[in-house]
């Protein structure tokens, strides 16, 4: 956690005097920030001891949560798909499942990690407050002399603050990560997720449906008597049109391919 921490401002303090940092190892360090802090945090505060204390009500909004995140990362999914293909989401159950499960975890992960860093940060702020109500003022006591040492900091104190200090940054660190690098997970997720729909539905070549001129790494679902979609590698992701396609026999896939050599040789 600590070494973490360390290397992101020693990045940063490069990054400020102009020096080089990879894209991929600059936002594979902030994960490992988040990560590790997330893991620090949990064992720091004995988040699954407390959660096994009072786990039924936990459990009870845990469920709770998780229908309605179920229920947000459908529609989105649907909403993806059917914006992606211009097809009714139906066609593509697979591809459904496989989107909504990888939208569901993305947020589960994404809103644990932000309720673990604001857990700890409260919890911090509530110690301080309750610590200086439980430690009593000499000058206000009533005769009383008070034994400093039993209020001063012993070694295992020291280093428990210590702990706690690392708990805390890592916790604020990871707080502004995730609330900056929202709008960037939104624009790459959309390209895995594309990834995912192809991957899970997208099994034909073109030249399964006798279609030319198609590039090579292009794939197409079927959803109908005679009709496709087409997946068309464009960039980063894919485009998809509509187009006919009925399915040829391996026979007729060869005869094309030696169709196409032959005319290839001739020109």
């Amino acid at each position: 956690m600590a070494l973490s921490l360390i290397a992101v401002i020693v990045v940063f303090v490069w990054k400020c005097l102009g020096g080089p940092v990879a894209p991929a190892f600059g936002k594979g360090l902030l994960f490992a920030v988040c990560l590790t802090s997330s893991i620090y945090s949990i064992h720091h505060h004995k988040i699954i001891k407390k959660f096994k204390d009072h786990s039924w009500w936990l459990t009870l909004l845990t469920a709770s949560a998780t229908i309605f995140l179920i229920i947000t990362a459908s529609a989105y999914a649907d909403s993806f798909i059917l914006d992606a293909t211009r097809t009714d989401p139906s066609k593509f159950p697979l591809s459904q499942k496989a989107v909504s499960t990888s939208i569901l975890v993305t947020l589960w992960c994404y809103i644990a990690t932000l309720i673990l860093s604001v857990i700890a940060l409260t919890k911090y702020f509530w110690d301080v407050m309750t610590l200086k109500l439980s430690v009593p003022n000499p000058e206000k006591t009533l005769g009383v002399k008070i034994n400093q040492n039993d209020y001063r900091s012993s070694a295992a104190h020291r280093r428990h603050k210590t702990h706690k200090l690392i708990s805390n940054v890592g916790a604020v660190f990871t707080i502004i990560i995730l609330m900056n690098f929202w709008e960037y997970i939104s624009i790459q997720y959309e390209k895995i997720m594309q990834e995912v729909l192809v991957f899970t539905s997208f099994h034909l070549h073109p030249k399964d449906c006798g279609i030319r001129g198609a590039s090579t790494e292009a794939w197409i679902a079927l959803i109908g008597d005679d009709i496709a979609i087409l997946a068309s590698p464009k960039g980063s992701g894919y485009i998809f049109e509509r187009v006919s396609c009925t399915i040829l026999t391996k026979q007729e896939i060869r005869n094309n391919q030696i169709e196409t050599i032959s005319k290839d040789q001739y020109l």
